[in-house]
């Protein structure tokens, strides 16, 4: 008979007008094509799919069936299309960003170097962490809530750190650079507990900037006290000078 002949027979046995297959002991009805179905382990052929059957008879029962073949090839293509489409969209998605950002820029008349600011890294990395589900406040919230409560924070920061600076002093350091031939001074007091800012200013093209940063100490150590700085240090590209407070340049 045709059904001894065929190989597939021998993955089951006949059991009360059912076969049972010798893999996963699944009992059904019907032919040898819904033994190569079931075989197979390919979805879609109105039959359960055999999760134990071994590797060399899967293919073997899906090659000897055409349309299961046919099926596996669609499936195979149909996966390879979705990964690509899925690929493309997230190239996109890395794209649309970068746009949006340049046109902030642009826009907003905003230097390029922002993208390595600090604080605008911690923005994105927060808004990423957050989710797509985050929106921005509104006008209204960041005047009369968010600002405030941030002065408020710096300012206790700021307080909290000049508090220390008569147990453990602080270093002043000037830092000098220029931008389109404009010089600009800031002037940083560091110790144990943090940092604070206590000036930034444009130096007028009229001063030379050695003079002016040489007077610097005398009026930084004066408001806060000789006896808490340790040290004055100016940076700029050029040189590096440090001044010691009790020394006898004149500050």
């Amino acid at each position: 008979m045709v059904r001894k002949r065929d190989r597939f027979w021998e993955y089951v046995e006949l059991l009360d007008g059912k076969f049972k297959c010798k893999f996963c002991d699944r009992k059904f009805a019907g032919g040898v094509p819904r033994v190569k179905s079931h075989l197979s382990g390919i979805k879609g052929g109105g039959i359960d799919i055999c999760t134990k059957v071994p590797e060399d008879v899967r293919i073997a029962a899906t090659e000897a069936s055409p349309g299961l073949n046919k099926r596996a090839k669609a499936e195979a293509c149909s996966g390879k299309i979705e990964e690509t489409l899925l690929k493309m969209h997230i190239s996109k998605d890395d794209v649309m960003p970068d746009k949006l950002l340049v046109k902030f820029i642009l826009l907003n008349g905003e230097d390029v170097d922002i993208v390595r600011r600090p604080s605008f890294i911690d923005f994105v990395d927060a808004v990423a962490k957050h989710g797509s589900h985050y929106k921005l406040p509104c006008c209204s919230v960041i005047k009369t809530k968010l600002v405030p409560d941030l002065e408020k924070e710096i300012g206790e920061y700021v307080a909290n750190v000049k508090k220390s600076w008569v147990r453990t002093v602080c270093t002043l350091i000037n830092y000098v650079w220029q931008r389109e031939k404009r010089s600009f001074m800031s002037i940083f007091a560091y110790s144990i507990e943090g940092v604070v800012l206590l000036n930034a200013l444009e130096i007028p093209s009229s001063m030379l900037i050695f003079d002016l940063v040489e007077g610097i100490p005398y009026f930084v150590t004066r408001e806060i006290g000789a006896n808490n700085v340790t040290q004055y240090i100016i940076q700029n590209p050029g040189d590096c000078l440090e001044f010691m407070p009790n020394d006898d340049h004149t500050h």
